[in-house]
Formats: C-alpha cells, sequence, structure tokens
C-alpha cells in the first residue's frame, strides 16, 4: 500500500494522467459533435432531411433512405404526405452495365391514438431503378426518384422501405431493409 502511494505521489504520473484524461474528454467530445450534425436544409429554405442507414446482405455495401421531413411527429392540415429517397451501394466487382433494382415501401400502423392495432403491413409505394457500372468500379451506385408517402389516418405508423435485384421484392424476401416510425397526429 506504501508503494502505491509513494507511486502516486510522483509528479510525472499524476501529469501524465492529467493530460491522459483531458485527451478523453476532447476525443468523447470531437466524436460527440462529428455524429450529432444539424439537418440539411433544402432549396426552399424549409426543407429538411435525415439519412436513416438500413441493414443488408453481404452484396450491399450501405444502404440508406432518406426522410424528408426528418420530423417522428407531423401535424399538418390538408395535404400530409412526406418523402423517402433510396440510394446504395451494391457490390458487384465482376458485373458492368446496366443493372435494375426494385425498392417497395410498406406501411404498417402500429397505434391508432393510444390503442395498439395489429394491422398486416401495406404495400403503398414501389420504384425501380437502373443504375451503370463500368467494369473499373466496384459497386453498383443507386439512387432514385422519391416515394411520396401520403397519409391518411392519424397514429403511430411503421413504414419499411425494402429492396432487391430481382422484381419480387417483399417484407420477407429482400436483399436490403431499413424501417422507421412516423408519429401522425
Amino acid at each position: 500500500m506504501e508503494r502505491i502511494k509513494e507511486f502516486l505521489n510522483q509528479k510525472k504520473i499524476l501529469v501524465l494522467l492529467l493530460v491522459s484524461l483531458a485527451i478523453s474528454i476532447g476525443l468523447n467530445g470531437y466524436l460527440f459533435f462529428g455524429v450529432i450534425q444539424p439537418s440539411q436544409v433544402g432549396r426552399d429554405g424549409q426543407e429538411t432531411y435525415a439519412w436513416i442507414n438500413g441493414s443488408g446482405s453481404h452484396m450491399w455495401g450501405m444502404f440508406s433512405i432518406k426522410l424528408t421531413p426528418n420530423r417522428a411527429v407531423f401535424s399538418y392540415s390538408g395535404d400530409q404526405q412526406f418523402n423517402v429517397s433510396i440510394k446504395g451501394l451494391y457490390w458487384a466487382p465482376f458485373d458492368y452495365g446496366p443493372r435494375t433494382f426494385y425498392f417497395k415501401i410498406y406501411d404498417k400502423i402500429i397505434y391508432r391514438g393510444i390503442i395498439p392495432v395489429d394491422e398486416s403491413p401495406k404495400l403503398v409505394g414501389e420504384i425501380s431503378a437502373i443504375a451503370n457500372k463500368s467494369k473499373d468500379e466496384m459497386y453498383c451506385a443507386i439512387s432514385t426518384s422519391n416515394f411520396t408517402v401520403t397519409f391518411d389516418k392519424i397514429g403511430i405508423h411503421l413504414y419499411t422501405v425494402v429492396g432487391n435485384t430481382v422484381p419480387d421484392v417483399t417484407l420477407t424476401s429482400y436483399d436490403c431493409k431499413a424501417t422507421f416510425a412516423v408519429n401522425i397526429r
């Protein structure tokens, strides 16, 4: 015990521990503020969006959906809709030329007000996108037009975007998937 006290009483050790603590706090702050970034503003100054990363098979290098607006609570009157964009990278080092990708978006209402609801998901939109890939690229870069989702029921909706390289993509047969919830009031 006496040797530990003697060890900690050395000024070099105390300075080293304080420097390590300062570096740790600085790096944690940098990581926190680097990850939490403000939303981007659209061309009209009002549209905001956020990218949501999805899961995929080993073939997808990256799959993301863009939700516009990036709010989970909507309080709109009149036309009630929002846009969902898709981007992704599909690993295909030996393929080249055009390749078609298929995407569908499903809506499942899980709460109506405060009452839980058990409804089956319903298909609310589908699109296909063609990605052209050169021989030199490792990935097909997918970028599509928007899904425009219109909602007519209040409550909490669970939206799921699924994608695949075959046309019969479903909630059970997909190559990539991203899910988000929206509370519509």
